[in-house]
């Protein structure tokens, strides 16, 4: 399994000033706290580099060819002029309460193949390696120092959840956000339970295709959901997922990935996670997909591809969802990309 995040316009800027710092934001940066995995930084080019991409593999998938050519794809798609590869060797719950990093020498052992060849791949594509970190039990540490005064064999502690330090705190400000794992995203995008979408499929079935009426009522749910627990009235959702039987309609919605003010990028994307978890078929198909053209274009590769997932296991053929989906295969930077679909 692997996840792509890339930095759009609308991601916040936050100031990282050593590896400490940004392996407390790869996690705000991804959605969720790796376990087992393999991370790839993208930097882009000196005196004033900055996170270009991120990109997550499963340890166990990183160490197949294709899995390289992946990454070496996603760096050059994003001009990335440098990588800090990060190698997450433990479960995320370790990860935050441990207190000892694991002896990376075993740990490692049957990972330090792929993380050579992860690496080799990257230099041969002229990518530098920047770094190599190792991440355990709530500490961590690089693999390319061998100063025990800068990067001691127990590792330097990492902000844990309880004592947040600076860049989570900047992070969370941003808007920004860290489930503890990567299930705990996938539940959050899941549908709702069906006691909560039966109102909506109730309403839709006595609901008329009203666009007028509909763009009113996204744009004041856009406005509702730039403050937080707002929930959506059966009736509205209805009309609005309607609505997004219209191709015109959908891009028009989509269009708000691209909003003058960056907080309405986001409540945009709030409220199609809304509309997508009440929706059921046939409807479910388009409200998935908007929400994974919206989250894709903020940057946020998991979202869009958990998004993107759920919108073609509703409708396998539904053309936009496969293109977004072939967009996040191929590591496609949304920057690079039209303003709408």
């Amino acid at each position: 399994m692997t996840d792509c995040a890339s930095t759009a316009s609308t991601t916040p800027t936050l100031r990282v000033r050593g590896p400490g710092d940004l392996i407390e934001l790869v996690p705000y940066l991804l959605g969720f706290v790796p376990a087992r995995s393999l991370v790839l930084v993208g930097l882009t080019a000196a005196p004033a580099p900055s996170v270009a991409v991120t990109m997550r593999l499963d340890l166990i998938a990183a160490a197949r060819p294709l899995a390289r050519a992946d990454c070496v794809r996603a760096l050059r798609t994003a001009a990335a002029a440098a990588v800090v590869l990060i190698v997450y060797v433990d479960d995320a719950a370790a990860a935050l309460t441990g207190s000892e990093l694991p002896a990376v020498e075993s740990t490692l052992a049957a990972d330090s193949r792929v993380v050579d060849g992860i690496a080799s791949a990257t230099a041969e594509a002229g990518v530098e390696v920047a770094d190599a970190l190792v991440v355990g039990g709530g500490r961590w540490r690089s693999l390319l120092c061998g100063n025990p005064a800068c990067c001691p064999a127990e590792g330097l502690a990492i902000a844990g959840p309880s004592e947040p330090s600076n860049v989570m705190v900047a992070a969370t400000v941003a808007g920004l956000s860290a489930l503890p794992d990567r299930a705990a995203l996938e539940s959050a995008l899941a549908p709702e339970a069906a006691a909560l979408r039966e109102p909506v499929a109730t309403a839709i079935r006595g609901a008329v295709l009203d666009l007028g009426r509909a763009r009113a009522l996204w744009s004041a749910a856009v406005d509702a959901h730039r403050r937080p627990a707002t929930a959506i009235e059966a009736s509205a959702a209805a009309s609005m997922l309607v609505a997004l039987g219209d191709i015109e309609y959908r891009d028009w919605c989509c269009a708000w990935a691209d909003a003058g003010d960056p907080a309405d990028a986001v409540a945009a994307e709030s409220v199609a996670r809304s509309l997508a978890r009440l929706a059921t078929a046939p409807h479910a198909a388009a409200a998935y997909t908007l929400l994974a053209w919206l989250a894709w274009r903020r940057g946020d590769g998991t979202t869009a591809r958990i998004a993107a997932d759920h919108a073609i296991d509703s409708d396998s053929g539904y053309p936009l969802a496969v293109l977004i989906g072939q967009a996040l295969d191929c590591a496609i930077d949304p920057r690079r990309c039209m303003d709408a679909p």
